[in-house]
């Protein structure tokens, strides 16, 4: 239905994911950009500027967010063995 559809749409508040345990800005998302960040556990979701290239890729740039991925070793060990969807 059309409500279904402008509810999937409408934007929701997520947390930005950066490794800094200070942040708590605010990113704008809709579920089925969150559904996509959350279909591989090593992906996250953060703000421009917040990424660590040391220990993450980004895998793709959107207004105002960017997806990344936990590259190999211990942060995506964690991140796989945390995951609440496995």
């Amino acid at each position: 239905s059309t409500q279904a559809r402008a509810t999937t749409r409408a934007p929701m508040a997520g947390v930005c994911e950066c490794g800094e345990l200070e942040c708590t800005e605010q990113i704008e998302l809709d579920i089925p950009t969150c559904e996509h960040v959350r279909s591989d556990p090593t992906w996250f979701v953060v703000l421009p500027g917040h990424e660590i290239p040391d220990v993450e890729s980004v895998i793709e740039r959107r207004e105002g967010f960017s997806i990344l991925r936990k590259d190999q070793g211990d942060e995506a060990q964690l991140a796989r063995a945390t995951d609440p969807r496995s």
